[in-house]
């Protein structure tokens, strides 16, 4: 699995020894509000359909001190016009959700996270992992719906650009089932490294130094 850009334009940029939550140093990639990934994650059809249907994405994030909506990924692999991102910190209070529902553990902002989404779409759910700790649970549609991934998905990305004006991306994982709240605890925090669980058996591990970012289209 890796990473793939749709142009040249990316502004996206490394920087060199950034401190972690954990106090560990590492590279990191900083966006800003066009750029996103679009990333082939190598999982096959699960979940009893034709979509991958059970899959945990990890990433460990720093966001600005302001008010943003941030698209955490997308699954119209074209990010088409009219067609929003599908899970999101809101603007006002940072906690998680989609479609009017946000509740639970906000983020704090300014500050390194590790955020796990974990997706079982044969139970219409998915779990939101902050830190470790649950965030929250929310009721998602059935298998093969809007949250099921195409062989690719796009992460940090919405259709018309209602993201925040930049982010730092030190690691992003992406596994084949959802990922259980004893695994999600045992990965912690923000890290240089992301330790091996016993669950879930596939794991594609994307490599921000050789990564390629995609430029967003702005919106006329």
């Amino acid at each position: 699995g890796g990473v793939s850009g749709l142009g040249s334009a990316a502004s996206a940029t490394y920087n060199a020894g950034v401190t972690l939550a954990d106090g560990s140093t590492d590279t990191v990639l900083a966006l800003n509000q066009f750029d996103f990934l679009v990333v082939s994650h190598l999982i096959s059809a699960n979940g009893g359909g034709s979509f991958v249907n059970q899959y945990s994405i990890l990433m460990d994030i720093e966001l600005p001190a302001l008010n943003e909506w941030v698209s955490l990924y997308q699954t119209n692999t074209g990010n088409a016009f009219n067609n929003d991102g599908d899970y999101w910190i809101r603007d006002t209070d940072s906690r998680f959700g989609v479609s009017s529902n946000y509740v639970g553990t906000p983020v704090v902002r300014d500050q390194w996270n590790r955020i796990i989404l974990s997706v079982d779409l044969t139970t219409s759910t998915i779990n939101t992992y902050l830190n470790g700790s649950l965030a929250r649970t929310q009721t998602l549609g059935g298998v093969d719906g809007r949250h099921s991934l195409d062989p690719t998905v796009l992460i940090l990305a919405d259709e018309s650009a209602e993201m925040a004006s930049r982010a730092r991306l030190a690691n992003l994982a992406i596994y084949g089932g959802a990922m259980s709240a004893e695994n999600a605890l045992a990965l912690g925090v923000a890290s240089s490294s992301i330790e091996a669980v016993p669950e879930p058996a596939t794991m594609v591990l994307v490599g921000l130094a050789a990564a390629a970012v995609a430029r967003r289209n702005r919106k006329n």
